[in-house]
């Protein structure tokens, strides 16, 4: 008897063992679904910046209005394809007369950019810099179109007194003037 009650015990031993759930590890794997890549052409322009200055003894207003232009051929950064910009850069008197109104595209600029450099890049910007002499001096910036990229070449705009306008590479350092640099405490 004693020797039956102990297989028992131990044929429920092995019953209780067996039924027993197993344990399900807690790693979880799942394939990583891929984004679909967007083939929507992305705007890098649209924007209008307004200076009051005065030059040449009068006060002007200067418009620099990007535009994404559709019509224009698109550019891309490699991965993505945007609109080229169309800006237009309007200089009135203070009577509200026009001084000066002109576009700018990249191509404006073809005679200072590398042409291969120029086909995968955008007209990214323009905006007053200041008067030197009885010019009024733009930087241009012809680059990458995507915003968090600092690939550009830069250039300079020049409008004389008589609305002439002139381009040239800007070869100045990105670095503080040398007033600036006496104004600062170290």
């Amino acid at each position: 008897m004693k020797t039956r009650k102990w297989l028992m015990i131990a044929a429920m031993g092995l019953m209780l063992t067996a039924c027993q759930e197993k344990k399900q590890p807690y790693n979880i794997i799942v394939k990583k679904e891929q984004a679909p890549k967007s083939t929507k052409t992305l705007a890098i322009g649209d924007y209008v910046q307004k200076y009051h200055v005065e030059w040449l003894g009068k006060d002007y207003t200067i418009t620099v209005a990007a535009k994404a232009d559709s019509t224009l051929d698109k550019v891309s950064d490699g991965t993505r394809k945007y609109y080229d910009n169309r800006i237009a850069l309007t200089i009135d008197r203070e009577d509200g007369t026009q001084f000066l109104h002109r576009e700018f595209t990249k191509n404006d600029f073809s005679a200072h950019v590398d042409a291969g450099y120029l086909d995968n890049s955008a007209l990214v910007g323009i905006v007053y810099d200041k008067i030197d002499g009885d010019n009024l001096t733009f930087a241009v910036s012809v680059g990458s179109p995507d915003k968090s990229s600092d690939d550009y070449v830069p250039l300079l705009i020049k409008i004389g007194r008589t609305g002439s306008v002139s381009v040239s590479k800007d070869t100045r350092l990105d670095t503080s003037s040398a007033d600036e640099a006496a104004d600062e405490v170290f």
